[in-house]
């Protein structure tokens, strides 16, 4: 009777090795989701004011006045973006800064085209909070059609429900 031997494919990684490859595999997929998970969890949509334009309008052939409405909280304008959408897709994102009570503001707009230059106007510079009548003047729009505007609240990294509106250049 002849004896028949089997090859041993001696290439194979070992049991040891694997397994502390398929343990290493598991903690890297736990932190990964943990991390996304927190990050999740940092979104606090619960403080988001709500909040309404009381008009958003053209004023020349490259110039808009958004007019803030109604705010459902007191909320400063240094904690609102606006953001703005062109007929052709391009946005344009606008920031207030600086101290509101002495006047040293400061508005800076990016991803903007062409020469638009914002202004912020505050009807009460002493309460140092958004509300009806203040308004934002853009000058240098270039594009023909219909603008999009939505208010973003920085501090809950959240749209601001009801601050969304159009207007047409």
């Amino acid at each position: 009777m002849r004896k028949v031997y089997k090859n041993r494919n001696e290439e194979a990684v070992s049991p040891v090795i694997a397994t502390i490859l398929m343990v290493a595999i598991t903690v890297v997929l736990a932190a990964v989701l943990y991390v996304m998970v927190m990050g999740m969890a940092d979104t606090d949509t619960s403080n988001t004011p709500t909040a309404t334009w009381q008009n958003c309008e053209k004023v020349d052939a490259d110039t808009a006045k958004l007019t803030y409405g109604t705010f459902g909280t007191d909320t400063a304008p240094k904690d609102v973006s606006v953001i703005i959408t062109a007929p052709n897709g391009d946005t344009m994102t606008i920031y207030v800064e600086g101290d509101i009570t002495t006047g040293d503001t400061n508005v800076t707009m990016e991803g903007t085209t062409g020469t638009a230059l914002a202004y912020y106007f505050d009807l009460n510079p002493a309460g140092n909070t958004l509300g009806g009548g203040d308004y934002i003047m853009i000058h240098g729009l270039d594009q023909v059609g219909v603008y999009e505007v939505q208010m973003f609240h920085i501090p809950s990294d959240a749209t601001i429900t009801g601050g969304s509106n159009d207007f047409q250049l």
